[in-house]
């Protein structure tokens, strides 16, 4: 069941056209102000479980290290659950932190369904010479936030945020690299605050090993992802989301959802097949490498021309092979 109605509206910057990169990302920023409470509370938890890891890390002991390190993974995969449901609800989920984890957790097979087919949809256009891939990455970007916030599972979800990127995949694409740019300004200044003094001692002394990350500087990483990076990735991105469902106003038509359908489904057959030939292949590689060792003797001269040639077959295998699933795509 879609739970818009317990969502607040955001601040009216949506028109017919996406507000700047800038005003949004101030939208982010005022959002986890106002609701910082939450935000900080749900990040708490995996950034203590951290903590414990990495101490545990200087205690020698590999059995603590190692399940430290399980329950740190775990509880970072629930927090970001937490988060995308404290966030489509506008920062004010029901039952506090322990509501927001609880129905977070609630969605665990949905979103792992749903980022399983976005993987293979995105692999499947990037085996078609990477910018189809990136095509497609932009178009389902927006599938996590219909799962949360609309309660659309699946195909559904991914249709849904096909219908809302489209007609807007440049805009969509230069706020997402605008949000990447920034983190990553930011990401510099955090390691170069917690890793420089040790990278830079190093190099003026010489040392060809690489340095070893002080605590100080894996607690300053852990910090700034948990409480900075993940929290406003997710609302800066739901502002987009709302944005275009704004925009959008309507669902996605009968007339569009078979063909966004038909061509998901193009795209993850594509990055199963390419899967399976990267499997293949990196079997006969090691067949190869395993005779090679056992039987270390020089291999036959192979003559460079009948190795082009077997390139081109190849090449034009490939083609034919995905050739007839090209008549599906939305580019078209």
């Amino acid at each position: 069941m879609e739970n818009t109605a317990t969502i607040a509206p955001l601040p009216s910057i949506y028109s017919q056209a996406l507000p700047p990169a800038s005003r949004i990302f101030g939208t982010a920023i005022s959002f986890y102000l106002n609701h910082w409470q939450i935000i900080a509370g749900i990040s708490a938890i995996p950034f203590a479980i951290s903590l414990l890891w990495i101490f545990a890390g200087q205690s020698g002991s590999i059995l603590l290290f190692i399940l430290l390190g399980i329950i740190s993974f775990l509880s970072a995969f629930a927090a970001r659950l937490a988060l995308f449901d404290a966030v489509t609800e506008n920062g004010e989920p029901q039952g506090g932190i322990s509501g927001a984890f609880s129905r977070g957790l609630h969605f665990f097979f949905p979103f792992v369904w749903v980022s399983f087919l976005m993987g293979f949809t995105t692999l499947g256009g990037t085996f078609l010479l990477l910018i189809p891939g990136l095509l497609v990455s932009i178009w389902l970007s927006l599938s996590l936030y219909v799962l949360f916030s609309e309660g659309k599972n699946g195909m559904e979800a991914l249709t849904a945020s096909w219908h809302y990127v489209k007609g807007f995949w440049g805009p969509v694409f230069w706020r997402l690299f605008f949000l990447g740019f920034v983190l990553a300004i930011f990401g510099f200044l955090v390691n170069l605050i917690s890793v420089g003094p040790v990278l830079f001692s190093a190099l003026k002394g010489g040392s060809s090993a690489p340095p070893q990350v002080p605590i100080f500087g894996q607690i300053i990483g852990i910090l700034y992802n948990n409480f900075f990076v993940f929290p406003l990735s997710i609302i800066y991105t739901f502002v987009i989301y709302r944005t275009l469902k704004d925009i959008k106003a309507t669902a996605v038509s009968e007339a569009d959802e078979p063909k966004f359908k038909k061509a998901i489904m193009v795209f993850i057959v594509i990055g199963i097949l390419g899967l399976l030939a990267l499997a293949v292949l990196a079997g006969f590689l090691l067949s190869y490498m395993i005779e090679y060792l056992t039987n270390p003797f020089p291999s036959p001269v192979i003559n460079p021309a009948e190795s082009a040639l077997n390139s081109i077959y190849s090449a034009n295998a490939a083609a034919l092979l995905f050739s007839p699933f090209m008549q599906f795509m939305p580019w078209r």
